[in-house]
């Protein structure tokens, strides 16, 4: 029995193949990682083009009546123009089908005016037609994604 425990060969072996399991899992940790940061960036810069989109589209449609000013456009034209921005400017390698677009519309004190929430592939939504109020003065667009990372997909776990 102590024979196998003086025996030194092919313990660098084990250690060599433990180090290798190691530094291969901090590599597919930090390409997780740079690809979350540019997906994080994309989809920041997508939704800030939506918000200028919709903000160039409400200015656009201001109406005079009786003295008060209103909107001719609804809540569902100025998120169909966020949305359309949004897929315009995100680049074509990040785009995913699980990306969740909110549009708020905010009076000048933050007070929320409006919400719509949908996902960015369903075609049906938003499906009513709702007027924007005239106390808008500001609209937030928040995009945000579901992905799979490369490490996920590597030991098989559908989320981590």
């Amino acid at each position: 029995m102590s024979f196998f425990w003086r025996q030194e060969e092919g313990q660098s072996l084990i250690i060599i193949a433990g180090a290798f399991a190691l530094i291969l899992g901090a590599v597919a940790f930090g390409i997780d990682q740079g690809y979350a940061v540019v997906q994080r960036r994309e989809m920041g810069n997508s939704a800030q083009a939506g918000a200028l989109a919709a903000g160039r589209l409400l200015a656009q449609s201001v109406a005079i009546t009786n003295g008060c000013p209103n909107f001719t456009v609804t809540e569902e034209a100025a998120y169909a123009e966020v949305k359309r921005f949004v897929l315009d400017n995100a680049a074509a390698g990040f785009r995913v089908p699980t990306q969740m677009l909110t549009v708020a519309f905010l009076q000048k004190d933050g007070t929320n005016m409006g919400t719509l929430t949908c996902d960015v592939t369903d075609s049906t939504c938003p499906s009513t037609t709702t007027d924007i109020d005239p106390a808008v003065r500001a609209i937030r667009v928040t995009s945000s994604v579901n992905y799979q990372t490369r490490l996920e997909t590597v030991i098989g776990q559908p989320n981590l």
